[in-house]
């Protein structure tokens, strides 16, 4: 069995929720550009990176629950698995998947003083994509392991 680490949608410390989706081949532009839009209307910090079946969006900051259902709800159509729970957070799904994993594209949409960036997510966002994302919520992240499908 092949084993990797994801990335949980809650966190310990408080109702937060953090913003994760997953879209996997074909690739279909429009949804592509629907997801990205998705992550823009709701103000949020996010990236989106390539995997070696498909596209990754993860956001550091945190939404409160309704909001994240709705936004599940605009995308229900595009991936009809999410919303993700764990998003996996290691490039070893794919033979030489490293090598395309971190070619990626940011937003910095946070400017709202009712949300807030995760601080441990952002310094992990900027230590693997090289950006410079701003955290000031402490959270303890929930990172398990799980046998890859």
């Amino acid at each position: 069995m092949k084993y990797t680490t994801g990335i949980s949608i809650t966190n310990q410390t408080n109702d937060g929720r953090f913003l994760f989706f997953e879209m996997d081949k074909p690739m279909n532009w429009e949804h592509f550009n629907r997801v990205n839009d998705v992550f823009r209307f709701f103000e949020l910090d996010w990236i989106c990176h390539r995997t070696g079946d498909g596209w990754h969006w993860i956001s550091p900051t945190l939404l409160r629950k309704e909001a994240w259902k709705l936004a599940h709800e605009l995308l229900n159509d595009v991936n009809r698995r999410c919303p993700m729970t764990t998003l996996r957070i290691v490039p070893n799904k794919y033979p030489h998947e490293d090598e395309i994993w971190y070619s990626h594209n940011a937003g910095y949409f946070n400017n709202q003083p009712e949300l807030s960036n995760s601080l441990q997510l952002c310094n992990l966002l900027n230590f693997w994509f090289k950006e410079h994302f701003q955290g000031s919520v402490y959270t303890e992240l929930k990172k398990p392991r799980y046998v890859l499908p």
